[in-house]
């Protein structure tokens, strides 16, 4: 299976308006990996909104997909873990503000 975006690299945030999230919220899927404050493991049964992950372990969240990987995985839902210290050209994070 090719890669989602054969291979073209990180893009800059806005270069697929057509796949705006209904708030506006752009590219949280398939540019590159994002990283999150969490540890990974799994969520707590009851977890509803904005799941916390475990207090301890070594890997941490990845979210969103990359450029470099399959499609399947380039949705803002889908998660992985990595080591901290592991660095890449599909790896990244989002600076957010407060809502406006």
């Amino acid at each position: 299976m090719a890669p989602l975006l054969e291979n073209r690299g990180t893009l800059p945030v806005g270069s697929f308006l057509e796949g705006a999230s209904p708030f506006g919220a752009l590219d949280c899927a398939g540019n590159v990996w994002e990283w999150c404050a969490d540890r990974y493991g799994p969520y707590a049964a009851d977890a509803a909104d904005n799941p916390r992950g475990p207090a301890s372990g070594s890997g941490r969240v990845v979210r969103g997909g990359s450029w470099s990987g399959l499609p399947a995985a380039a949705r803002c839902s889908h998660r992985s873990s990595l080591a901290p210290d592991c660095r890449g050209s599909d790896l990244g994070f989002r600076l957010a503000g407060p809502s406006r």
